[in-house]
């Protein structure tokens, strides 16, 4: 491992990976989850990422509630090279509304949330588009 690879937290988590195994490790609502799905699936969406136009430096906001997507959805951002915005998923719509027309100036480009929440932030980020403040990944 290089020294950059060393100071990205992607290339430190799969060196963990392949240093430790597959092994069990998160239990969410009953369910086990093995660290070599969750690998899997944060290299799968971070595949997705890269193809819909996130790249390197580049500002997501991540708006989720406690689930194990939200440890995907940072390994896979992070293996993308995207910078994870954490939003806490009990903002008010004004205030999400706000975060999202802020990022413009910040470079940001796209939003990620939780299954249940698409539709409140499907509505949050029309309007912030149409007020020029998130563009369509």
């Amino acid at each position: 491992m290089t020294s950059q690879a060393s100071h990205n937290l992607a290339a430190l988590a799969e060196a963990a990976f392949h240093r430790l195994g597959d092994y069990e490790s998160l239990v969410f609502e009953g369910r086990t989850y093995r660290s070599g799905e969750l690998f899997d699936r944060a290299c799968r969406v971070s595949s997705g990422l890269v193809k819909l136009g996130i790249s390197s430096g580049e500002r997501v906001v991540v708006l989720m509630a406690n689930c194990p997507e939200v440890g995907i959805t940072y390994s896979a951002l992070w293996r993308a090279g995207a910078v994870v915005t954490p939003v806490v998923f009990l903002v008010s719509p004004p205030e999400l509304q706000h975060i999202l027309a802020g990022d413009r100036r910040g470079g940001g480009r796209a939003a990620a949330a939780a299954r249940d929440r698409r539709r409140r932030r499907s509505r949050l980020a029309a309007r912030a588009r149409s007020r020029g403040g998130l563009r369509r990944a």
